[in-house]
């Protein structure tokens, strides 16, 4: 994300045309500035903008939702982050492909850095089964990939 609009940071939905140069008196959205910030404090990081980009393919996790999810990556060096969307208003569910999980280590931390909690998984299920994500409807992960011992 590179342009944002007044008010955004603030949860306004309101949007004035850029020739007023004001806006009509809207309360701020606490929530919402929250998220932008931990948002904003995520992708400085250096592996988002030095890092190499791809994306991830999302396999079918017994149904169709997993179409309204898309998934990246980035590497630089050891570190390696995942984001994971849900593009749609219904709840989807999808395995990550990541054929080369098992070149790192034996466990791997998936600590999803928007949401705080961790999930550890074997290196070698996720190179046959791959990572199963389930999220609500317009629900994110950003995921930091650590080795375990």
């Amino acid at each position: 994300m590179r342009f944002y609009h007044q008010g955004q940071f603030e949860g306004r939905k309101i949007r004035p045309p850029m020739q007023l140069s004001a806006a009509a008196p809207e309360a701020p959205d606490a929530e919402v500035r929250a998220l932008y910030e931990r948002v904003l404090r995520i992708s400085d990081e250096r592996v988002f903008h030095d890092g190499e980009w791809g994306l991830l393919e999302v396999a079918p996790s017994g149904d169709a939702t997993h179409e309204s999810l898309v998934a990246y990556e980035w590497r630089l060096e050891r570190e390696w982050r995942i984001v994971v969307v849900n593009l749609s208003d219904h709840a989807a569910q999808g395995k990550l492909l990541l054929p080369d999980a098992t070149r790192r280590a034996a466990k791997l931390d998936f600590f999803d850095l928007l949401n705080d909690a961790h999930y550890e998984r074997e290196s070698a299920n996720l190179e046959g089964d791959g990572l199963f994500v389930r999220l609500d409807g317009w629900r994110a992960h950003v995921f930091a990939i650590n080795e375990k011992a």
